[in-house]
């Protein structure tokens, strides 16, 4: 084992590591963004409940 084998080895395993790390969190932006267009409608849904139900209450108990 010379140091430039250990070398060359060494250097493909990080750039073999560095790839699956680029390609790993672009998996991970993509769960994000999805999570993110989910998330939005769950929130809409919320304002449509709280528009149809809550508003009538309280304009009710107030007024």
């Amino acid at each position: 084992m010379t140091k430039d084998y250990l070398d060359a080895r060494f250097a493909e395993q990080e750039a073999r590591i560095g790839t699956r790390f680029v390609e790993q969190s672009t998996k991970i932006d993509i769960q994000f963004a999805n999570m993110k267009g989910q998330f939005r409608l769950i929130y809409w849904m919320l304002a449509i409940v709280i528009a149809t139900n809550v508003m009538p209450s309280l304009t009710s108990f107030w007024g």
